[in-house]
């Protein structure tokens, strides 16, 4: 599920640097969440310090991010 655009979201440049610093693990389980999401998650709770619990729902859940 792709979120909604948020202001202060990660555009493609910024993503193509923190991209080859996301671990990799080969042989474990596949992805089920695109890695793409999980910045596009955590930017916001980076930029203004609010709670995880209040992450948007439309972003995977606050394990996962």
């Amino acid at each position: 599920m792709r979120p909604q655009s948020y202001p202060g979201a990660v555009t493609d440049e910024p993503r193509r640097l923190i991209e080859p610093h996301a671990p990799v693990y080969p042989g474990g389980r596949p992805r089920t969440t695109d890695p793409r999401v999980v910045v596009e998650a955590v930017c916001p709770i980076l930029r203004t310090g609010c709670p995880w619990r209040d992450l948007p729902k439309d972003f995977p859940p606050k394990s996962t991010v």
